[in-house]
């Protein structure tokens, strides 16, 4: 008895020594006013040029009980702060860097039949507007050049009656000048899951279940580059080093089938021949059924870490066994095209948010139980460790 039980904690370690050799994770602060956090494709952290982190607060999921102050994490101290960003206004926000400690925002007045958006810069020393942009279709998809932001408008052509044939219009801001410009227009598409920057004039254009589309905002030029390789919804899309994009995992069925069918699946979008090609196979199915479950982060080295999500497989949302809410955690090497399992996170999170600090090492927030309703007070950080 004694020999199986010292062998049992011997292939523990064994096996913890194998999950934690890129890193592991340790508690960081709990959030001082519950966060509750604006749920959009736009991001929710931003990382100022002090290696601070900015957590974005607002409504829990639409909730008009719940509005939550916004945190500002230091790595440094380990310790979060409460900043009140625009507190006259009863708004949702989020935001990315423009430029160094100034961020851009963006604000969704939720109601029963309409919403408002608006955009500002935002001085996060001074703590006050610096610029006003006015009121936008939607929230605004990505940056190029610091100056760029790229918006993504869905609207329902005059000429299709039917519902199912709507007009994704791709609008332009210029930071610098304020001038909103249409670039141009998709038929016949549902509004694109992601976009993405593959360098300072061109953007990829990601549609699910319809052929996706590059970019080139300075000359307007469109390019069909057909649909990806698998069928999977609300995947995950990460930016690699050489500007590739990293598609992963997400659940099988369409947007309205409650059949959870979570993927293993991955492939790269090269940004030269502007193809998809497959990677390799996670290690674990990840989804969420109403949004990306999971999360993933570059890490330095140009790695990606992979984390959360829920893992079900030929199963349905509503069986009396529930998802299973990961803790698990894996590894993207792009050198070697292959997933490695890594450490576990402290606790298990749907729909966490995850963001590379500046010594390398990555701060975890947020994430909830099952659908995402109430999102967690806890953080945590992994610490990479550092390739020899």
């Amino acid at each position: 008895m004694v020999l199986i039980l010292l062998g049992l904690l011997v292939k523990q370690s064994i096996d913890e020594l194998t999950i934690n050799k890129f890193g592991h994770f340790v508690k960081g602060p709990k959030f001082i006013d519950e966060k509750g956090i604006f749920n959009t494709h736009m991001t929710n952290t931003a990382l100022l040029s002090n290696g601070k982190v900015v957590i974005f607060g607002g409504y829990s999921d639409g909730s008009r009980s719940l509005k939550r102050k916004s945190e500002i994490y230091d790595p440094k101290t380990n310790t979060l702060e409460v900043i009140d960003i625009l507190p006259d206004k009863d708004w949702q926000y989020a935001g990315v860097n423009i430029g160094y400690n100034i961020l851009i925002y963006t604000f969704k007045y939720p109601t029963k039949n309409t919403s408002e958006h608006e955009l500002c810069l935002y001085d996060i020393q001074k703590r006050k507007v610096v610029k006003e942009y006015g009121k936008i279709p939607l929230y605004p998809w990505a940056v190029l050049q610091n100056r760029y932001i790229v918006i993504c408008n869905t609207r329902y052509s005059p000429e299709d009656k039917i519902y199912s044939n709507p007009v994704t219009a791709i609008l332009i801001l210029d930071t610098k000048t304020g001038e909103m410009r249409k670039l141009t227009e998709f038929y016949k598409q549902n509004s694109p899951d992601w976009v993405e920057p593959l360098d300072d004039k061109r953007v990829f254009v990601y549609y699910r279940f319809f052929s996706s589309y590059v970019v080139n905002i300075k000359t307007g030029d469109v390019k069909n580059v057909g649909n990806s390789l698998y069928s999977r919804v609300y995947p995950v899309l990460v930016k690699l080093n050489n500007s590739d994009i990293l598609i992963l995992g997400g659940r099988s069925g369409s947007r309205s089938d409650f059949h959870l069918n979570c993927n293993t699946t991955a492939e790269i979008f090269d940004s030269k021949t502007l193809k998809f090609k497959p990677a390799g196979q996670m290690t674990m199915p990840r989804c969420s059924l109403f949004s990306s479950g999971f999360s993933a982060a570059l890490m330095n080295d140009g790695r990606v870490l992979i984390a959360g999500g829920h893992n079900y497989r030929n199963n349905y949302i509503f069986s009396f066994s529930g998802p299973k809410i990961l803790k698990s955690t894996e590894i993207y090497d792009p050198k070697t095209n292959t997933f490695t399992q890594s450490a576990n996170l402290k606790i298990a999170r749907v729909k966490p948010h995850m963001i590379l600090l500046k010594n390398g090492d990555i701060f975890v927030h947020n994430g909830s139980n099952w659908l995402g309703g109430f999102y967690k007070k806890t953080t945590e950080i992994f610490k990479v460790n550092k390739r020899r």
